[in-house]
């Protein structure tokens, strides 16, 4: 009862997702203005109607979340890519280009929250390297077969790395039985973990958007891209046009462009494609984002 007296009196109410930030329900009453912070930018189509195959009760929750969505005071932008996509997604004129606060962390070390790098012992490996795929609902495809594990397990303890794996907290995806491998690890959290990250691998999730912030190579990994589009969600852009690359579409070639990705990115024409995907989606790249949206709130 509290929760909601706080809500019912705010003047503001801060979200990174929805309502249900705050409250387990999917809309709110009350004389606040929303602010949607939102939690990376959108690689997959976000509009309500995204959806595919949505059961009664989601198709409900679509409807209160599209009344939601119009009432969004100010909604956060990285460029004017995104304000224009957002800007169709949420059926809302109230987006403005101010960045993310959650990649503040990549420029002040002193706002992380936890010291990964002293928690997971990671100054004992010679690079770091993070798998975090974006959800897929109802899947129970295994996301890695038993022989490729094998495989990669045996090249990151030969080269002293380690392979960090990021599930999606809204995912279903099965791994098997990494306890049995030294050197790949399952994590928690993502965003304070980043900065200690020197190889990403990903697949539509917008995790891409932000680690390009740090100039560091991206693995993209799209291996069911067909059956994603068809079966979940449809994407905002044309994947391989628009992405800089590399991209792996089965198991070897993931293993084999992560044996050679210092020399892909070391590439010229490598390089300008990554500078032009980084400045298309982020205008700004410094640590300004939560001074900035403090400064707006204040205005």
């Amino acid at each position: 009862m509290d929760a909601f007296k706080s809500i019912l009196r705010a003047k503001y109410l801060v979200l990174t997702h929805g309502p249900t930030d705050v409250s387990y329900f999917y809309f709110l009453f009350g004389r606040f203005k929303m602010i949607q912070t939102w939690h990376g930018i959108a690689l997959k189509d976000v509009s309500r109607e995204a959806e595919r195959n949505a059961r009664l009760y989601m198709r409900i929750i679509q409807y209160l979340s599209r009344l939601t969505d119009k009432k969004y005071e100010l909604i956060l932008a990285t460029s004017e890519e995104t304000a224009r996509t957002f800007k169709l997604s949420f059926s809302n004129e109230n987006v403005k280009i101010l960045s993310y606060p959650l990649n503040d962390v990549f420029y002040n070390p002193d706002l992380l929250f936890e010291d990964y790098k002293k928690k997971l012992k990671l100054d004992q490996f010679a690079k770091i390297i993070l798998y975090c795929p974006t959800f897929r609902e109802n899947s129970t495809r295994q996301q890695f077969s038993q022989e490729f594990l094998n495989k990669l397990n045996t090249y990151l303890v030969r080269n002293n790395y380690v392979l960090l794996i990021k599930r999606h907290p809204y995912g279903n995806f099965l791994f098997n039985n990494l306890e049995n491998y030294s050197n790949i690890i399952e994590v928690t959290d993502i965003q304070d973990l980043l900065v200690h990250v020197d190889i990403l691998i990903s697949d539509y999730s917008s995790v891409i958007f932000d680690f390009v912030l740090l100039n560091k190579p991206i693995i993209f990994y799209p291996y069911d891209i067909d059956i994603y589009i068809k079966r979940w969600r449809k994407l905002n852009y044309d994947y391989f046009k628009e992405l800089p690359g590399p991209f792996a579409m089965f198991e070897d070639s993931l293993l084999n462009i992560l044996t050679s990705i210092e020399s892909i990115f070391s590439d010229k024409k490598y390089k300008e494609r990554y500078e032009l995907f980084r400045q298309k989606f982020n205008y700004y790249n410094n640590n300004r984002a939560c001074e900035a949206l403090l400064n707006y709130i204040i205005k």
